[in-house]
């Protein structure tokens, strides 16, 4: 996939971001004032997440946040959730997975060590997986959304993916298709590597359907 995005690492900070998203040279700086302003969606102990208006256009962005010095020394010599995620979306688009349009990440350092980072996306206008299916639609266009998960499924086997938590709020509808995202945990393997670890998605999903009985009828076939 090939999009235009600029690269800055600096002594504390390494920064990919699609071209022009920044209107200053303080691109951190810049970026914490479009977190500060936007809408809280989620905050957690580790990882916070706003919607917020940039160019005329709705983002998100999902701040994994700084918990203390043992968990700064672990993430700091190998690749952080924000670029894990950003990495895998890339992935996705490639094999024509539905994920939100990656725009960028950026990365703090401490003293050399992990200090948090952003993951910058699209904002998608959404419903979760199950929220959809308890909502009013003709039952064609459920079977049909139904299908559209499914062939996600298919993506996996083709392309040896392992999403690694394939819960209802992980798999968003959009105009009545399917989009994922917390990639994350996700892994790409080769043949032998995914034949062992192929059912993890599919059980992850099994237990999440068996949990709404509005998912049953149209994915029975997985349970």
């Amino acid at each position: 996939m090939d999009l235009p995005y600029e690269k800055r690492r600096e002594k504390n900070v390494k920064i990919v971001i699609q071209k022009n998203f920044f209107s200053s040279d303080d691109w951190l700086g810049e970026l914490k004032k479009i977190f500060a302003d936007g809408v809280m969606i989620k905050k957690g102990n580790t990882t916070e997440v706003v919607r917020a208006n940039h160019n005329h256009r709705q983002i998100l962005i999902k701040k994994y946040k700084y918990k203390n010095f043992w968990h700064s020394l672990r993430h700091s010599g190998r690749q952080n959730r924000a670029i894990k995620c950003w990495h895998s979306a890339l992935k996705f688009k490639e094999y024509g997975i539905p994920t939100p349009l990656p725009l960028g990440h950026i990365s703090e350092y401490k003293h050399g060590l992990f200090y948090g980072a952003y993951l910058i996306t699209e904002y998608v206008e959404s419903q979760f997986l199950y929220q959809y299916f308890d909502t009013p639609h003709e039952k064609e266009r459920l079977i049909e959304t139904a299908q559209h998960v499914k062939n996600i499924f298919a993506l996996f086997d083709k392309h040896y993916i392992v999403h690694g938590d394939c819960k209802c709020t992980n798999i968003l509808i959009h105009n009545h298709k399917p989009m994922l995202i917390d990639l994350d945990s996700t892994k790409f393997y080769g043949y032998i590597g995914f034949q062992r670890r192929k059912h993890k998605d599919r059980k992850r999903f099994r237990h999440e359907v068996s949990r709404f009985p509005s998912l049953q009828e149209f994915f029975s076939e997985m349970l």
